[in-house]
């Protein structure tokens, strides 16, 4: 079973090349039609900015002091109300189905009580039903659809 536990900004520079390859298996299985390595590095620069500045919630899933999942999240307002956004979840394919991502997401919620906020959010894309459903296991309920519309050439 892994020990899930929150991380800092030291951590993920002792952590570099697990979270490197974590975010860029996430980004691959999310993003493959967009993915460059300039959209890799932006991820990578803004979880060094976030946890540097304290603004990420930043959670570590470790086997034997490897470091083989991470959720990163951060706070946000919606409507009034203080929410905890899941902003990227990743867990080492051989490690998968073994519960870790529903740990690191109790991990989370015990952070968000403890920040007094009740309600955790996130956007999973369309077509990666893996991650909808794990959501929606996790007693995430469909709140709204995000629709988008390419104006192409239009731009100006």
């Amino acid at each position: 079973m892994a020990e899930i536990k929150e991380i800092f900004y030291k951590d993920v520079l002792k952590y570099e090349n697990e979270l490197k390859n974590l975010i860029n298996m996430t980004l691959l299985e999310n993003y493959r039609e967009l993915y460059t390595d300039k959209l890799f590095e932006c991820f990578y620069e803004s979880l060094i900015k976030y946890s540097l500045d304290g603004s990420a919630v930043l959670l570590g899933a470790f086997e034997k002091d490897q470091l083989v999942g991470f959720q990163w999240a951060h706070e946000r307002m919606f409507l009034e109300k203080r929410r905890m956004h899941s902003y990227m979840i990743a867990v080492e394919l051989e490690y998968r189905n073994c519960h870790i991502g529903s740990d690191l997401l109790s991990k989370l919620e015990e952070v968000a009580v403890s920040r007094g906020i009740c309600e955790i959010e996130a956007i999973c894309k369309a077509n990666n039903p893996i991650a909808v459903n794990y959501h929606l296991h996790n007693a995430f309920l469909i709140e709204s659809y995000k629709v988008v519309k390419n104006c192409g050439s239009k731009a100006i």
